[in-house]
């Protein structure tokens, strides 16, 4: 069962040590600078917590106190880099593989980039069907691509199922890669992000620091599903643990979870 096996803390490198990550820990691990003789040196480094979580559909958000696009030149408040896009369309600041590394980098805490896919299944034939897929570096994507199936799975799609397949590396084929278009959800400073294919929300990619308004969700979409993935990532995605080593546990039920989502319908993506 997940709660045998989920909460368990595993091990990522940073600034050339071993930290521990926690599926539903609270965070706020490190609090530093990245030492001088490693790669980013001078940045700042952890103090990400929990309810920092969230960004929204812009890339570089979910950086506490920053509301600039992009994430040129940025500390790492959760450890975590942020993801790297390989293809799409827009400004410079949407491409940062010359900073941070391809998505194969292997250094990036937590491994190289890898992503899945989400589809829930149907015999109605006049919805279209849709497809998520979730990027992170290789540890938290094998983490949560078990918490998703066990959280989503069974509930918030339809009595048809879902399909997940199985974790792969990410950037390996540019051309169907999800671009920033496609993104409805960053989490934890950029390093996760939930996308949507040909979701086209153009405000993504605006070159301004404005608010623009996202693209509404496409009416074939769940929003019942959709919550469920977004709320799970938030709730369970790994954070590096305080330097006093505590954390706080509370044991966590994904299928009373997802019967409280379906009850709280009215809750929507920050």
């Amino acid at each position: 069962m997940l709660d045998d096996v989920s909460h368990a803390p595993f091990s990522v490198i940073s600034d050339g040590q071993k930290v521990p990550a926690i599926p539903f820990g609270d965070g706020g691990g490190i609090k530093g600078t990245v030492s001088k003789d490693q790669p980013f040196s001078g940045r700042g480094l952890g103090g990400g917590s929990r309810a920092q979580i969230y960004g929204t559909s812009i890339y570089g958000s979910g950086f506490p106190g920053e509301i600039a696009r992009g994430v040129e030149g940025r500390g790492f408040p959760f450890v975590f880099l942020p993801v790297v896009f390989t293809s799409g369309t827009g400004q410079a600041y949407l491409y940062r593989e010359s900073e941070y590394g391809e998505a194969s980098y292997p250094d990036r805490p937590g491994g190289a980039l890898q992503y899945f896919s989400v589809s829930p299944k149907s015999n109605i034939t006049t919805i279209p069907p849709y497809t998520f897929r979730v990027i992170s570096d290789n540890a938290t994507i094998d983490y949560l691509h078990t918490a998703l199936i066990y959280s989503c799975n069974r509930e918030n799609a339809n009595r048809f199922g879902v399909i997940f397949t199985a974790p792969e590396p990410y950037g390996l084929d540019s051309s169907a890669d999800p671009s920033p278009l496609d993104a409805v959800q960053y989490y934890r400073a950029s390093s996760v992000v939930l996308t949507l294919d040909g979701y086209n929300n153009t405000a993504a990619i605006d070159p301004t620091d404005t608010l623009v308004a996202a693209r509404e969700i496409p009416g074939n979409v769940s929003k019942y599903f959709l919550n469920c993935l977004n709320e799970t990532i938030g709730v369970t995605v790994p954070l590096i643990a305080s330097s006093t080593g505590a954390y706080t546990y509370i044991p966590f039920n994904f299928g009373v979870w997802s019967l409280l989502l379906v009850w709280l319908g009215g809750i929507v993506l920050r």
